[in-house]
């Protein structure tokens, strides 16, 4: 009998990591950033990053979007799960695994966040 609520007390630890690890992702495909490859705002979010050097710091994924046709077509699916008609969607976007943030302020300011230590 003891035997059986020790494998039920670690099946349902197992299961409540596994929620709370999968709740972390928010989407299976992460966090994307959307770029143009002459786009000047895209620049100042790459120097950003660059010197910051989030990619040690967050997981996250880059598409170009201006020469990729793939991405290009992809983008449009995301802003459009985040409600914005074709003549709003401009790069630098960034698919944070729910929604669409717009602009370098606001990329730079949710990469910060998502890169600061959890305590």
């Amino acid at each position: 009998m003891k035997k059986y609520l020790w494998l039920a007390a670690l099946g349902i630890v197992v299961v409540l990591v596994f929620i709370l690890l999968k709740g972390k992702g928010a989407s299976p495909e992460g966090i994307i950033l959307y770029y143009g490859d002459t786009c000047p705002h895209c620049e100042v979010v790459d120097a950003f990053i660059r010197e910051n050097k989030m990619h040690e710091k967050i997981v996250f994924t880059e598409k170009e979007v201006f020469q990729d046709k793939k991405n290009a077509y992809e983008l449009g699916k995301k802003a459009t799960l985040c409600g914005l008609s074709t003549d709003q969607i401009v790069v630098p976007l960034l698919w944070t695994g729910t929604g669409c943030l717009i602009g370098e302020q606001d990329i730079e300011q949710f990469l910060t966040v998502r890169s600061l230590p959890r305590l």
